[in-house]
């Protein structure tokens, strides 16, 4: 009985040891995250804050849903928008190289001397 008893303790204590808790607000968002479970749950209470226990997630990428913490996954309108947004910015870039060299041709040609604008 007694080896059970430490056995089970020593569950208990590995368990907790890895736990992550998150803080997730009244609209659902996660707002905090930490290793230790919050002891002042009054205070959450009064700001409508709960606590929730899970794996541990990057906060900036953590979601709280149906009562768990998950990682949040981009939908497909995010991430074709975040394609288009790249794509964007790399004509941008392109573009931008190609206007800058050309002026700089231009004005070498019309005899104006850099020391300090490298191509």
């Amino acid at each position: 009985m007694k080896t059970l008893i430490l056995i089970s303790s020593l569950i208990l204590i590995c368990n907790n040891a890895f736990a992550t808790y998150y803080l997730v607000d009244k609209k659902g968002n996660v707002i905090d995250k930490q290793e230790t479970a919050y002891t002042h749950l009054t205070g959450l209470e009064s700001r409508n804050e709960i606590q929730i226990e899970g794996d541990d997630i990057p906060i900036k990428e953590a979601e709280y849903k149906n009562g768990k913490i998950k990682m949040y996954t981009k939908t497909n309108a995010e991430v074709d928008s975040q394609k288009i947004k790249n794509d964007r910015e790399n004509e941008n870039t392109i573009i931008n190289t190609r206007i800058r060299k050309l002026a700089i041709d231009s004005l070498k040609a019309e005899g104006v001397v850099f020391n300090h604008v490298s191509q």
